[in-house]
């Protein structure tokens, strides 16, 4: 900064100037006045820290997930003069957190250089404490069925909806729950109210589990419950696993040919076997079999005896699968006539012949008196079915 001082002499024809030259010293200050946190039209303030002035701290809202040139606003001491050259300061993008792994807040530290204009640097920090998520929502849950490293199944929590069914397949053993969270801050517990876990079973007995899901949010407050209903799909398997009977024995044998899905079958028995059992069970123990011939108890085994008519009688088992669905057996038994044409007792005026067998065919009277001219001969069928004996003399 130079000042010239300009002499006229009396006379004004003569003129002196005398320079002075001003060297002042550049802005050493890096004093800042404050920092603000921008959040869209508000400004958040910072406070500095009571004894280091170089310390400052703020606490943001969640949605600010970082620091950065943008949002971090500082200002810094003005001048002496208007016209003094302002310190400069560079703000670092910054990534922020919330919570460490013993849930107690994260202290963010922004470094920011500030440099006066004669160059001298003063590095504040500023730490930024970022508000745990209130989000608890969760939008679906995946099922894992039997050991499956993908999902078998998943069902969805649409809009406000905090419940719903999850359907997982008829074999469905276990399964484990996975659930999808709109903020992977948060966290969820499944329970059915025995069992806290993600892994559940299901016996041959049970199809419906009912188990609750429940999202608790970052900042351990806010939560909410969902329901899922775990529905196994009803099994479809309407076959038997064996039909027994004793059709030509007197032990009960698996029904000749049987095979599970063939539905017609024939047993023949002798006339002599006025009845026959029946006896069979479901390839699946939800299903049921039922029978026209049969009044017991209802469930996958069926044991009943039916008696038989000569010729063809018709035995029906229905079997009924656990989704409604039914598959009849058809089974024809044959009695035979009797082919025994045979006499079990002949008797000659009240008395058994002597030595009588029904596989003897000759026999002689021997000792009839001269005065019998007459005898009653009574004949006993072995089969009490058979339609005619004729006696001759």
């Amino acid at each position: 900064n130079d000042i010239i001082i300009t002499v006229t002499a009396h006379d004004t024809t003569i003129t002196k100037d005398y320079k002075i030259s001003v060297d002042r010293a550049l802005n050493d200050s890096t004093d800042i006045r404050g920092i603000n946190i921008k959040n869209g039209t508000i400004n958040i303030p910072a406070t500095v820290d009571a004894s280091d002035p170089y310390k400052w701290y703020v606490t943001v809202p969640n949605s600010i997930t970082e620091a950065n040139s943008g949002n971090v606003i500082v200002t810094v001491a003005p001048g002496v003069a208007s016209y003094d050259a302002l310190a400069t300061y560079t703000i670092p993008t910054v990534q922020l957190d919330t919570l460490n792994d013993d849930k107690t807040p994260v202290d963010n530290s922004v470094v920011i250089p500030v440099t006066a204009e004669d160059g001298t640097l003063k590095n504040y920090t500023l730490i930024i404490t970022r508000t745990p998520s209130n989000v608890h929502k969760m939008t679906r849950v995946n099922s894992y069925a039997n050991g499956s490293v993908t999902p078998t199944s998943f069902c969805l929590f649409e809009g406000t909806k905090t419940n719903c069914q999850l359907d997982v397949a008829v074999d469905t053993t276990t399964f484990t729950l996975e659930g999808i969270l709109t903020d992977d801050k948060s966290s969820v517990t499944f329970t059915n109210g025995t069992i806290t876990g993600n892994t559940y079973t299901m016996d041959s007995s049970t199809s419906t589990v009912i188990i609750t899901g429940t999202v608790l949010a970052e900042n351990g407050i806010d939560k909410t419950d969902y329901t899922i209903k775990v529905v196994r799909a009803k099994s479809s398997n309407n076959y038997l696993s064996d039909i027994k009977t004793n059709g030509n024995s007197s032990v009960m044998n698996t029904i000749d040919g049987f095979v599970n899905t063939e539905n017609t079958y024939t047993v023949t028995v002798p006339g002599l076997q006025s009845n026959i059992t029946i006896s069979a069970e479901t390839e699946d123990s939800k299903s049921k079999i039922t029978s026209t011939d049969y009044s017991g108890t209802v469930g996958n085994t069926i044991n009943f005896t039916k008696n038989l008519a000569y010729g063809n009688n018709t035995i029906k088992l229905m079997v009924e699968a656990e989704n409604g669905l039914v598959n009849t057996y058809t089974i024809t038994v044959v009695r035979e006539k009797n082919i025994d044409p045979t006499i079990s007792d002949i008797k000659v005026d009240g008395t058994t012949i002597d030595g009588y067998d029904k596989d003897t065919k000759t026999y002689s009277l021997n000792d009839v008196t001269y005065s019998t001219t007459s005898l009653q001969v009574q004949s006993i069928m072995s089969d009490s079915l058979q339609s005619s004996i004729d006696v001759a003399k």
